[in-house]
């Protein structure tokens, strides 16, 4: 977005033709409207910020009256886990955020110390600036490139750019601003947050820090390296909105055990965390195969951690087998997944569910995995409400 484009839907003829455009949800219809009494590049801007700020709604509260661009809002964190990062920061007098994009963690950065905002696109930072005054928060803004200057602060906060170039980046040294300028804040503050992409290939990093990944909802949001003395474990796993969070510890490998009265599938974010072996030395449980992350055991385990399934029925994978066993039992409601087997899961949903009956039956759960390299079939009951 320009910067002169900003300046038109921040004047009373912008705000004007925001506030006209918010009461249709209909593209077509908002378009049609807006062209009576516009022309034809206002209408489009002023439809396509209507549209950001409807997609906008599940991220943040205040989205009617923010500004976005796409890219800005695709990367931008929700209020949730913006929310949490900032609370690292809350004993920090002064924090610089470096590449604020719109602003969703400098939202909430401003909230617990004295904010400089900063990117090296001017648009950037009056987009961000904007939605700052939106939520009320003090704060300084800066257009400058941090890879070649940036402000004293106590701490910083960076989320580097990792698409460029028609690509999505998932090394540290591919993104933008790169490990070189990670290096030199480093050298600058002993405390240093770098949101990237859950996706990161986080092996064999080149600078010292704690890995954290954030799931919200159950999906992995985010993933924070905090470096220098933020760092308090080697790798960390966070739930929101629950705020419970699970660290490394150096246990010792779970044992593989014959699959018990359980089984579990771990939170995809411990999973990410590599986290899966603490879990099971923590609730006394066992790995199904070395080679994959399912977790059993005879007793019930409570934990936010794991999801927990009774076995019903366990045989050595035949298709044909598998699906005389669904129509002998009459299950009418099943649910595929898959790990370390051939094939999706929805391909096999596909190829195994059978015409759904008019009663209601209950869901059962079908684990195609591999026990000691032998495909398995693993017929289960889900337990619901274990926390």
């Amino acid at each position: 977005m320009h910067t002169s484009e900003i300046k038109f839907l921040q004047s009373d003829e912008g705000q004007k033709l925001l506030k006209l455009a918010q009461s249709y949800t209909n593209i077509n219809a908002r378009l049609q409207a807006l062209r009576k009494i516009t022309n034809a590049d206002s209408s489009a801007l002023v439809s396509l910020q209507t549209e950001l700020r409807f997609k906008a709604k599940v991220k943040f509260g205040h989205y009617s009256n923010m500004l976005f661009d796409r890219e800005g809002l695709e990367q931008s964190t929700s209020e949730t886990v913006a929310r949490y990062i900032s609370s690292r920061y809350k004993s920090f007098n002064v924090v610089g955020d470096l590449t604020c994009g719109i602003g969703g963690d400098a939202i909430y950065l401003s909230e617990v110390a004295n904010l400089i905002v900063m990117d090296k696109f001017l648009h950037k930072v009056m987009m961000c600036a904007h939605n700052l005054r939106i939520y009320n928060r003090k704060h300084t803004a800066i257009a400058a490139d941090c890879t070649s200057w940036f402000p004293k602060a106590d701490a910083y906060f960076i989320d580097p750019s990792r698409r460029h170039s028609g690509q999505r980046w998932f090394h540290l040294e591919d993104y933008q601003p790169g490990i070189d300028t990670m290096k030199k804040l480093l050298n600058a503050t002993n405390f240093l947050g770098i949101k990237v992409s859950p996706g990161l290939n986080y092996q064999n990093l080149k600078i010292p820090c704690e890995i954290e990944v954030i799931s919200l909802n159950g999906e992995c949001k985010e993933i924070m390296l905090w470096c220098g003395d933020f760092a308090t474990t080697k790798r960390r796993a966070t739930l929101l909105p629950e705020n419970i969070s699970i660290e490394y510890s150096d246990t010792q490998d779970a044992s593989v055990r014959p699959l018990g009265e359980f089984i579990y599938e771990v939170q995809k974010a411990a999973l990410r965390a590599g986290l899966v072996q603490v879990i099971a030395h923590n609730h006394n449980l066992h790995l199904l195969d070395k080679r994959l992350s399912y977790l059993t055991g005879d007793i019930l385990v409570k934990s936010p951690w794991l999801q927990p399934y009774k076995v019903k029925s366990i045989m050595k994978f035949s298709e044909k087998k598998v699906k005389s066993y669904i129509r002998k039992e009459k299950l009418d409601n099943i649910m595929v997944k898959c790990r370390g087997f051939s094939g999706e899961s929805v391909g096999w949903q596909k190829r195994l569910q059978i015409k759904k009956s008019k009663r209601v039956s209950p869901l059962t759960t079908i684990f195609l995995t591999r026990i000691n390299q032998q495909p398995y079939t693993i017929f289960t009951e889900k337990i619901y409400a274990t926390v």
